[in-house]
């Protein structure tokens, strides 16, 4: 059963909905050291060491790919993470959050 587990065998289930697609990528954690991308057509090859990572390389690069635009006129760059989007607004157009 998806998302059942036996005692001491981790497991996670990530459900993801956009729009009419449902996704649900099944993450094997039971060894942590190696975790691997099974996203089908996913080309990075190298593992994670940790489990948050995975996530974050899911949600970014398969489920919400450059989801964040940069609204600034004339830019039309976009990114994956907020926090990169918000590190280019500041290094590129001096953009300072205010308090």
């Amino acid at each position: 059963m998806p998302g059942s587990s036996s005692i001491g065998e981790p497991f996670l289930t990530s459900s993801v909905t956009i729009g009419r697609i449902s996704r649900e990528p099944q993450l094997d954690l039971r060894n942590k050291s190696k975790l691997r991308c099974e996203w089908k057509g996913c080309v990075y090859r190298n593992t994670f060491n940790r489990s948050a990572d995975l996530i974050r390389h899911v949600k970014t690069i398969h489920v919400l790919p450059h989801s964040f635009t940069c609204d600034m006129p004339g830019c039309e760059r976009s990114f994956s993470r907020k926090d990169n989007f918000m590190e280019h607004k500041l290094r590129v157009h001096h953009f300072v959050r205010r308090p």
